[in-house]
């Protein structure tokens, strides 16, 4: 054999071998690339499941704490000898439980939301706020309380609208 015929079978035993090596190789990258995309994939379905169940529940929060103001007010306007006791600790207790879930909605964010979220707390406290006065004028209360809830219904329509933008499914 000449020295040429020995330098083109080292040649291709090395081609042989880099094939059979390189194949395994780039498979076991392609795999492993594939598995991380996979666990991000995961990752954001469970953000976005997390995201859902807090502004769900936290707009739930919500219409429990317009109901317990439904009932102060009525309360509060009709002036029935019927303690009011009550219907405060239940309404203070529903607005207590809405502000700790602010911090879920501004956990799971986005940022915005959590921002939403505090907002509108601060309106359902303003429209509460406005019963606690006691000494304030019928027209004043009136004009106090249509100007939370106002605001109170703007933030929902602004929460909901994005809520939806941060549940839409990615593009």
């Amino acid at each position: 054999m000449d020295q040429g015929t020995v330098w083109l079978a080292a040649l291709g035993i090395a081609g042989t071998l880099a094939g059979a090596l390189g194949g395994p190789m780039l498979q076991a990258r392609s795999a492993r690339r594939q598995q991380r995309e996979q666990e991000a994939i995961e990752v954001r379905h469970r953000l976005r499941v997390d995201r859902q169940a807090a502004f769900a529940q936290f707009l739930d929060q919500g219409e429990t704490v317009r109901q317990g103001l439904d009932r102060v007010v009525r309360l509060v306007l009709v002036e029935t000898s019927e303690d009011r006791t009550e219907a405060w600790r239940t309404l203070n207790a529903a607005l207590a439980a809405m502000r700790r879930m602010t911090m879920s909605v501004a956990v799971y964010g986005p940022a915005r939301m959590g921002e939403l979220a505090e907002a509108m707390h601060e309106a359902s406290v303003a429209q509460a706020d406005v019963f606690r006065m006691p000494d304030l004028e019928a027209d004043q209360r009136a004009v106090q309380f249509s100007e939370a809830t106002t605001r109170l219904q703007d933030l929902r329509r602004e929460f909901i609208r994005r809520a939806q933008e941060a549940m839409a499914p990615p593009e």
